[in-house]
C-alpha cells in the first residue's frame, strides 16, 4: 500500500479495491472502471467515496458485506446515500422515486 498524497496513491488504492470487491463475489460491469455488480449488489465508488444500491431482499447480502468491508479496511459507514460527488441525493421509498441535484454545482458557477 502506498502513503496517502503520492502520485501513484490513487492507482494502487485503484488496483486493492477491485482485487477485494472480486474477492468478495463482485465483478467488474463491462464498459466501466469503478461499477461492480454481483447481480443483488450494485457497487460504485470514486477514490474513497463507495456507495451500494441494493432491494430490501438483499439486505442481508449487503450486511455481509458491509461486515467484510469494514473487517478489511479503516472506513466508516455513513448511512443513507445522500451526497455523492456533489450531486445532492434525495429519496421517496414508499413512491420509488430518487432525485439527483446539482444546486450546490449551480450555486457555484453562479457565484
Amino acid at each position: 500500500m502506498a502513503l496517502y498524497g503520492l502520485k501513484i496513491s490513487p492507482l494502487l488504492w485503484y488496483k486493492e479495491l477491485t482485487n477485494t470487491l472480486a474477492k468478495f463475489g463482485l465483478e467488474l460491469v463491462p464498459g466501466t472502471n469503478y461499477l461492480f455488480t454481483d447481480r443483488r449488489l450494485i457497487v460504485f465508488f470514486y477514490v474513497d467515496d463507495i456507495a451500494v444500491l441494493f432491494t430490501k431482499k438483499d439486505l442481508l447480502r449487503l450486511k455481509e458485506f458491509k461486515a467484510k468491508l469494514l473487517h478489511r479496511y479503516k472506513i466508516r459507514a455513513l448511512g443513507d446515500l445522500q451526497w455523492f460527488l456533489g450531486i445532492r441525493i434525495s429519496q421517496n421509498q414508499a413512491s420509488r422515486k430518487l432525485w439527483l441535484y446539482q444546486d450546490s454545482y449551480i450555486k457555484k458557477i453562479a457565484n
